[in-house]
């Protein structure tokens, strides 16, 4: 398991890489203890974890999943609003699969080279 945490100021931010099945657990410790404005979170990220993530740290400015696999709906659920205070989103490198669990990005490069 690897957890990071760092003091900014008045902001902490962390880098969170758990084991499987520790994840929602992690995210209500940082969330109950904690002024998290920036969080790095990498692996398979479940809809339940980015919920948790949604309720339970709606303070966040920048959220980092870089180099993750996440759902569609779970990245729709970062974008609907609810983080009044993101202005910073990375999904770079992401496997985002849709609800049959293929790869989003390559339903995107087929349409871009019709």
């Amino acid at each position: 398991m690897k957890i990071e945490t760092h003091c900014c100021r008045s902001h902490e931010h962390a880098r969170l890489c758990p084991d499987k099945g520790l994840h929602l657990h992690i995210i209500s410790q940082v969330a109950n203890c904690c002024n998290i404005s920036e969080l790095g979170f990498h692996g398979n990220i479940t809809e339940k974890e980015v919920l948790a993530i949604v309720e339970g740290l709606p303070e966040l400015r920048i959220l980092d999943f870089s180099d993750s696999t996440l759902s569609s709906k779970a990245l729709l659920m970062v974008l609907d609003g609810k983080l009044k205070c993101l202005y910073e989103l990375n999904v770079l490198h992401c496997l985002i699969k849709d609800v049959d669990g293929k790869d989003i990005g390559a339903h995107m490069h087929d349409l871009l080279f019709i």
